[in-house]
């Protein structure tokens, strides 16, 4: 085993997620690459308005998250505080009680979700 891998996210395959037309495609790349430290998800929504990750908090977990736009454009809410994230933002969730969610604003947004 070398210690590393190498990939890229149009080689990982697509995990189905809920029922919706609307739900992102999800690929599990901690899994894929076989992560043990923390989770990494790579989140791409079929249009503009999909739900890429739902309001939530992080509370029973205590858990940080970094979310990296890195294709298109989408809205991220924080608490009461709502962003615009073009492709290269980086959101971080220190508070893991804050409700966070992210919504796709062009088809094909594609967003890395890392806790």
């Amino acid at each position: 085993m070398a210690g590393y891998a190498v990939s890229t996210l149009a080689d990982m395959p697509d995990v189905p997620t809920f029922t919706g037309p609307g739900d992102p495609a999800w690929k599990p790349i901690q899994h894929y690459l076989g992560l043990t430290a923390f989770g990494i998800n790579a989140f791409t929504a079929k249009a503009a308005g999909d739900t890429i990750a739902p309001p939530h908090d992080e509370a029973d977990f205590g858990q940080e998250e970094v979310y990296v736009v890195v294709a298109g454009r989408a809205r991220v809410t924080v608490g009461d505080d709502e962003m615009d994230a073009p492709a290269g933002a980086v959101v971080a969730v220190r508070d893991p009680a804050l409700i966070r969610s992210v919504v796709a604003v062009d088809a094909g947004t594609t967003v890395l979700a890392i806790g």
